[in-house]
């Protein structure tokens, strides 16, 4: 939905909107916190250091939930 949101927003030729910075934080740095959560996570399932996958993925997932919910509108 964020990026949807930015491109329809730029369609109708809004002055100043979306700028980089508004791009990287609504729909670029929540994909990226996902993705250094979750596939490290992943990776490790099928080892032996699993719980440390585990670990790793709560550990980050813990700053971006508020993150995610209160700046990027939590879609």
């Amino acid at each position: 939905m964020g990026w949807d949101l930015i491109k329809s927003v730029e369609l109708q030729h809004a002055p100043g909107y979306p700028n980089s910075g508004q791009i990287f934080l609504y729909a670029i740095f929540p994909l990226l916190m996902l993705s250094v959560s979750l596939v490290p996570a992943a990776f490790l399932s099928q080892t032996k250091w699993a719980i440390i996958g585990n670990i790793w993925s709560v550990l980050t997932l813990v700053p971006f939930f508020p993150y995610f919910c209160s700046l990027s509108g939590g879609v």
